[in-house]
């Protein structure tokens, strides 16, 4: 069932602007330098909920390594995507791999399939660095934006908006109850709103450094992480937090009006521990004492 293919050693360079600036999510027709996808026709014959081992429209496996993309600019439309994979792409492994001055690095997406077990799984990052851009003011650039999927880690990845955008990272689960998260190490820097926004279940982030976070000004953007549940499918839980540095780089990068870990009212079983707060504003914040969440150790500010 499926495919395999595999990318390495490539160097896109100046891939062409959007046609049209801030296209709804979901109905993205894009510049992108790379599109991984596959079908579970809505269901069909071998590709259902329960059934879906020999779904002859499924993407198996892609392998991008030891690449290189850059976008052109032209000062009024967004410009290209790094990466867009979506619906039944059921491997994704991106080792070595830069986007410059790109709209999204990595775009995930599952707005056709029936299932979550159908959705893009299995995603490995290793070494994706992405520098994303917004020229234009339009504010749809992340490093990472993605909703509903099935497992994703990234390892010593770094992700910085030469003009800020919303997050760096955005996770979300909108039409299935999803998640699984894993951030190792790397760094998260500059961003309009919060770094990180993760309204799934299952969002870890292990080491690392994230600062210049809430650009806008506005106090309640000012979190490196932000872990936020809501109703449905959207929820926050099982998360984890530790051994990050928050606020400082120690290369000159410094912050002194963030906060680290801000868990709403709705997010439940999620622990903050061993964080290092270096010229923060403050501690991290739990607003759900009775949602099974704890905050513990952190050094500084």
């Amino acid at each position: 069932a499926g495919m395999w293919i595999t990318l390495h050693d490539f160097d896109f360079q100046q891939g062409r602007p959007q046609a049209t600036n801030g296209v709804s999510s979901g109905t993205e027709k894009f510049s992108t330098a790379i599109e991984w996808y596959g079908s579970d026709n809505s269901g069909g014959t071998n590709c259902t909920a329960s059934n879906n081992g020999n779904c002859l429209t499924r993407g198996d496996v892609f392998s991008a390594y030891n690449g290189y993309v850059s976008a052109s600019l032209d000062g009024a439309h967004e410009p290209t995507d790094g990466a867009y994979i979506h619906d039944f792409a059921a491997t994704t492994w991106l080792r070595g791999v830069v986007f410059e001055q790109v709209r999204n690095g990595v775009n995930i997406r599952c707005d056709n399939s029936v299932a979550i077990g159908n959705c893009p799984q299995f995603i490995h990052l290793d070494r994706l660095e992405v520098e994303t851009n917004n020229t234009v003011g339009t504010n749809n650039n992340y490093g990472i934006v993605a909703d509903n999927f099935a497992s994703m880690e990234c390892y010593s990845c770094q992700l910085y908006a030469s003009q800020a955008g919303p997050n760096n990272i955005n996770l979300n689960n909108s039409r299935f109850h999803s998640g699984n998260f894993q951030w190792f190490g790397g760094k998260i820097q500059n961003s309009l709103g919060m770094c990180v926004v993760s309204r799934i279940d299952g969002a870890a982030f292990h080491g690392g450094y994230i600062l210049d976070c809430g650009e806008d000004g506005t106090s309640s953007d000012k979190w490196g992480i932000g872990l936020i549940g809501g109703s449905g499918a959207t929820v926050s839980e099982n998360n984890s937090v530790n051994n990050v540095q928050f606020c400082h780089d120690g290369v000159g990068g410094t912050q002194t009006d963030m906060y680290p870990v801000d868990i709403d009212g709705t997010t439940t079983h999620t622990i903050v521990s061993g964080s290092i707060l270096t010229n923060c504003a403050g501690t991290s914040s739990n607003n759900n004492s009775s949602g099974g969440n704890v905050v513990v150790n952190e050094v500084g500010p």
